[in-house]
């Protein structure tokens, strides 16, 4: 659809999702590096939600953005989560119109369901008009972006940047033998809860893991989130940029993930966990059986009750089997899963896949 990629620069325009300065130092870092080693011959940041935030108003954050587009001549532009932010088929038209003919890429890190945490009107119109679009799930999540009139899907999956986690640490020092689960408790609510299909998927599952856990095991076992606070294995919130330090106070790190009928899909909270080197257990998603070596890299489970089950298990080993799995679970993030990794690989689809050109 567009003109040989390989007689033209590359130049990425970068529009982050961002409420707060640098949030997203993982892919810029691994902007700045393919801007050094040539990957990128041109590389700009337009944070629009900080820019709406600074500006006061999103008409003249788009204004600003029309301004950067037109002077920078991006030939790709990388939308990252576009969320609510109100976008218009006149401004995506424009984009696409620019002299350099970029292509269109919308990069979306969020899970979405029929019922809850709906897709928005700005995400349907983007997907509509993307070149291509990057999910971290496939199935009905994929599904519902193509509903929308996306023509290119493709699977990118939660990664961790080295940036604020992943620090070189000796996992045999101190006495480690709690079990600690990471995550919010959402819709913790009647009504929800006895109406299926108004119940955020998951979220009945995490409380009833985190309440037989804490039946079975006790006090060993603490959840760090919001929402937790009338349950006795609340210990209240962590800084995201903390989950590392609570994590290697642990012998292991559990979870039970949200969407978990939605295939390939994780939340960022596995890869953080695993980077930790602090042996991980989750939830099986469809598809996880190609992507991990259960009981190898991490454990994953199929029920509530098996999970408790294979914790308890986990736990009766001796404390270097757990330490295996950790020191295991960190080689395949930074093997497979780092921002470096994830970021370059879609850059290496934008190529072949819309320009049948092989990455370099």
């Amino acid at each position: 659809m567009t003109a040989n990629f390989s007689t033209r620069p590359i130049r990425l325009l970068y529009l982050p999702n961002e409420f707060t300065h640098f949030i997203q130092s993982g892919p810029r870092e691994i902007f700045e590096e393919m801007l050094n080693d040539h990957t990128l011959d041109a590389y700009h940041v337009f944070s629009y939600l900080l820019e709406t935030q600074t500006l006061g108003s999103a008409d003249v954050s788009i204004k600003k953005l029309l301004r950067i587009a037109n002077d920078f001549q991006p030939t790709i532009i990388f939308w990252q989560h576009i969320g609510k932010f109100p976008i218009t088929t006149d401004l995506l038209t424009e984009l696409r119109n620019l002299s350099s003919q970029p292509l269109l890429v919308y990069h979306e890190g969020d899970a979405y369901g029929k019922y809850r945490k709906r897709l928005t009107p700005s995400m349907k119109l983007l997907a509509k008009f993307s070149d291509l679009l990057f999910t971290i799930g496939l199935g009905e999540l994929a599904g519902y972006f193509r509903d929308a009139g996306a023509r290119n899907v493709i699977y990118a999956p939660h990664c961790v940047d080295t940036v604020r986690f992943g620090v070189k640490w000796n996992p045999n020092e101190g006495d480690r033998s709690g079990v600690v689960m990471i995550g919010n408790l959402l819709d913790d609510n009647p009504v929800f809860r006895n109406i299926p299909f108004l119940r955020f998927p998951g979220t009945v599952e995490r409380v009833q893991f985190a309440q037989r856990l804490y039946k079975r095991i006790g006090k060993r076992f603490k959840v760090y989130g919001r929402g937790w606070e009338k349950y006795p294995f609340s210990a209240g919130s962590v800084a995201y940029a903390d989950q590392e330090k609570v994590l290697r106070q642990n012998l292991l790190s559990v979870n039970w993930d949200h969407f978990p009928n939605i295939p390939y899909y994780f939340s960022d909270r596995l890869p953080i966990s695993m980077i930790s080197g602090v042996a991980h257990a989750t939830n099986y998603h469809p598809g996880y059986e190609l992507l991990f070596k259960n009981g190898e890299q991490l454990v994953y489970y199929h029920s509530v009750q098996a999970a408790v089950d294979d914790i308890d298990w986990l736990l009766s080993q001796p404390a270097n089997r757990l330490i295996e799995i950790g020191i295991e679970g960190e080689r395949f993030i930074r093997k497979n899963l780092t921002a470096s990794i994830v970021y370059r690989r879609m850059v290496q689809i934008i190529k072949e896949k819309l320009f049948g050109e092989s990455f370099q």
